[in-house]
């Protein structure tokens, strides 16, 4: 998926565009910006920071459209492109639907990596068939190229090479790769070099399963490969295993291809095979080992091996599958105009109004026309009278953005004055941007313990909120609670402010690094990231649980990394127990407890303030009044919010996705 990012950033440079892309920092960040391409840099586990970035980008040059693909970068398109009010495309690279039906209302364009995967989308009741469009991943057929003369290695051995990520999620394609080298084994002993080219958490396993079947036959894992030594690697082999893009990268290369992905086992593309290859994005559609039986590998080993020239007719068909279906220049083209389709659709849609960027292309246009009865100084009035409307739009959004900002910032300061007034903690809190929690629903947890009093909280991720329970613990001067966390150096930052408060023993603070996590989860068995989450160790002795605040783990570790929490501890909560989700703003989190509401028998409200909060009530359980939040023993050193008439959540439109 990089390289066709990459690859369409520099088709839209190239043809007078502004390009940025949003994606975690690393060297594929910094190729982009290399190759001059704009690059805001997170891993979404802070939406909010990240569309500030964007926002800032768009005050200098007008964004004109958004571009997202699945998952974290799906939410993080859906609420920038609501912000901006321009059209949001989101492409769909396999079988998967992110939730697509709930929000393609809000989608000017969907995109399909192959029409088997517009044809899964639909039959998962996606709707609106008329937004999706196929536009395939393309090689970079400038760069993927045959060698001009290919030539037999000294020993005579055939190389053979795997071209693929080595995740749980690719569990298919390793399963029939071993099968391969295991029959190879027993058919073909001495004659074959197995290459491995990729890398990930299954790279040690896949290798001990590997070498117990490799026979006589060689074996190589080169890791992970890109630029010219993955080239050389495509060019360099006799054949490969590889699904999606890399199975038309080696056939871009004049390589047979046998095409398996994570979700169908495609095979050799061949004259009978190439159009259900081309069809299924070559294996990301199917039903994997229901349609699969090792002798359909084994049948296509011995094709390939039974003659170079039927390999060499295979490398050259391949090569005319990629001119047809797959020229990088026709498919960047067609991305192109759907844009162009959607921005003005857009623009009319909303009356006529359009942005910059459009009116200048638009009028440009009409310069061109050589049909056009107006007179070129006309042309120049029309084209002046259209950028100032268009920067007066722009400014008028920009100043509208800023105020939305501005009393954002006023709430919190607000917030925080008044919960610095409650805490008696001799120093100060930890910063409370970013990461942290914010300020609004700090002072709301503050009052929420001192009002009900727990005995026993729990508390998945320490930071601020730690410290904040502590307190509110030692001047109710009951309750414990415990703390999990995952990071030595966030719980080492956390544990040294609570000895400087002599907070210590209010905290059970329990340390243990992530790991898999086999229980009930939303994650899809498919993701690219296994489900993680706390040992189930450190919740040892835990029970009879009042409150549950959930604050990690960090976004990244997984799609719905928090979901976990409450089944992990369903049967250690007291019977009036209530759950408190932090990060509401983000729809992963609201999915989170609303499945949870649904699976566990809690009543469900949200808070809109600033990054939003999730309270899940039992049934017929007392609520607490907001007067109960009062502390009548000390009216003069407390100082709740109700004390002057103020409410600090936000507006309700202010965090709709």
């Amino acid at each position: 998926m990089h390289e066709n990012v990459l690859a369409t950033a520099r088709f839209l440079i190239n043809n007078s565009h502004k390009a940025t892309i949003v994606c975690p920092a690393g060297s594929f960040a910094d190729s982009l910006a290399g190759y001059g391409v704009g690059v805001i840099r997170t891993d979404y586990t802070d939406i909010g920071a990240a569309i500030n970035e964007a926002l800032k980008l768009n005050a200098d040059a007008p964004v004109d459209l958004v571009h997202a693909h699945p998952f974290a970068s799906r939410k993080f398109g859906l609420v920038l492109a609501e912000q901006l009010d321009v059209p949001l495309v989101l492409t769909f690279h396999g079988k998967y639907t992110d939730d697509l039906p709930r929000y393609i209302g809000k989608v000017s364009a969907v995109l399909t990596v192959s029409s088997g995967v517009r044809d899964y989308l639909l039959s998962e009741k996606a709707k609106s068939p008329e937004k999706f469009h196929v536009v395939p991943n393309v090689p970079d057929t400038d760069f993927f190229q045959p060698l001009p003369e290919k030539t037999q290695s000294s020993e005579e051995k055939l190389k053979v090479a795997l071209v693929s990520r080595l995740d749980k999620d690719k569990e298919f394609i390793l399963d029939v790769f071993a099968d391969a080298v295991e029959y190879a084994t027993k058919n073909y002993s001495g004659k074959l070099t197995w290459a491995v080219v990729g890398d990930g958490t299954q790279t040690e396993a896949f290798r001990s399963r590997l070498e117990a079947v490799r026979g006589g036959n060689a074996i190589e894992f080169r890791g992970w490969l890109e630029g010219e030594a993955l080239r050389s690697a495509y060019q360099s082999s006799d054949f490969v295993f590889a699904p999606g893009r890399c199975a038309l990268e080696a056939m871009s290369c004049g390589v047979p291809a046998i095409a398996v992905g994570s979700k169908s086992y495609c095979g050799l593309v061949n004259t009978n095979t190439w159009q259900q290859g081309v069809y299924s994005n070559f294996g990301g559609v199917g039903n994997q080992h229901k349609d699969y039986k090792p002798e359909m590998v084994h049948r296509d080993i011995e094709s390939l091996l039974a003659s170079k020239s039927y390999r060499a007719g295979l490398g050259a068909f391949g090569i005319k599958i990629i001119q047809q279906f797959f020229d990088s220049q026709k498919v960047h083209e067609q991305l192109l105009g759907i844009y162009r389709l959607a921005i003005f659709s857009h623009s009319l849609d909303k009356g006529g109004s359009v942005s910059e960027t459009s009116d200048v292309e638009s009028s440009l246009v009409k310069l061109n026309n050589k049909n056009t009865d107006m007179k070129p100084e006309n042309n120049m009035e029309q084209l002046e009278k259209k950028l100032l409307e268009a920067g007066k739009d722009n400014a008028g959004k920009f100043t509208r953005d800023l105020l939305i900002v501005q009393n954002r910032l006023y709430a919190q300061l607000e917030s925080l004055s008044w919960l610095q007034r409650r805490l008696k903690i001799k120093g100060q809190l930890p910063p409370l941007r970013g990461w942290a929690t914010s300020p609004d629903v700090l002072l709301r947890l503050h009052a929420h313990i001192m009002a009900t009093r727990p005995r026993v909280i729990v508390e998945f991720g320490s930071g601020a909120s730690t410290l904040v329970i502590a307190d509110a613990l030692r001047q109710n001067g009951v309750g414990k609670l415990v703390s999990i966390e995952h990071s030595d150096h966030y719980g080492a930052q956390t544990l040294g402010t609570l000895h400087a408060e002599s907070l210590e023993g209010w905290v059970d603070l329990r340390i243990g690094d992530l790991e898999a996590w086999e229980g009930e989860h939303l994650n899809p068995e498919d993701a690219e990231k296994p489900s993680r989450w706390y040992p189930v160790s450190l919740l040892e002795g835990v029970g009879s649980v009042d409150l549950l605040w959930v604050d990690g783990p960090p976004g990244a570790t997984c799609l719905f990394s928090r979901y976990p929490a409450l089944p992990a501890l369903a049967d250690k909560l007291s019977p009036n127990a209530e759950v408190w989700m932090d990060d509401t703003i983000r729809q992963e989190e609201k999915d989170i407890c609303e499945h949870w509401a649904k699976g566990h028998g809690f009543e469900l409200e949200y808070f809109p303030l600033e990054k939003g909060l999730g309270r899940l009530t039992r049934p017929g359980a007392q609520p607490v009044r907001r007067e109960q939040y009062l502390d009548t023993t000390s009216q003069t050193d407390h100082h709740p919010e109700r004390a002057i008439g103020l409410d600090f959540s936000l507006p309700e439109n202010c965090n709709k996705e």
